[in-house]
């Protein structure tokens, strides 16, 4: 049996902080990006760990490694009549990668997201994310570029409130 066949799998909470800020670093440095900042990822993990809106879930190798985690919010609205879910996060390791694991992860946070009462979890995945495209269509998801209200698909659209403008 493999490392990663046996990685417990488990809701992270403030005791987990360096497993969830391992692979937080590990995702930010496979995307290249610069931001969040070693830093903004000290500041801000303590208090998302305690937030109950937010969900880290975190796969550990059996001598208590990083593995993957993922990141999931919660929210209410209008539009769902109950909560629902959005995948925020969700990183396996390179050295854990095609072995099933991100399958055991995204499982998991569909079975968390269901007990706490979500009937709908979205996500975003990157276009050219082929093997992220193929884990989201084998559990379920389905892309919503289709029409899904009269005169036009759904895009979402961003803008940082940084600037202050």
């Amino acid at each position: 049996m493999t490392a990663t066949a046996r990685a417990e799998i488990r809701v992270a909470g403030p005791a987990d902080r360096d497993l969830v800020r391992t692979g937080v670093l590990a995702f930010r440095d496979h995307l290249g990006a610069a931001r969040p900042t070693d830093e903004e990822i000290e500041t801000a993990l303590p208090a998302a760990l305690r937030d109950p809106s937010i969900e880290f879930c975190c796969a550990v190798a059996a001598e208590g490694a990083a593995l993957g985690y993922t990141q999931t919010r919660f929210f209410r609205s209008v539009w769902v009549p109950g909560e629902e879910a959005h995948l925020e996060d969700l990183f396996v390791m390179e050295e854990a990668r095609r072995s099933g694991l991100g399958r055991r992860l995204l499982a998991f946070a569909l079975d968390r997201s269901r007990a706490r009462g979500a009937l709908l979890m979205g996500l975003t995945t990157n276009e050219h994310n082929e093997a992220g495209q193929a884990l989201y269509r084998a559990l379920g998801f389905a892309p919503q570029s289709h029409p899904r209200w009269r005169g036009g698909r759904e895009v979402r659209w961003v803008r940082s409130l940084e600037d202050g403008a």
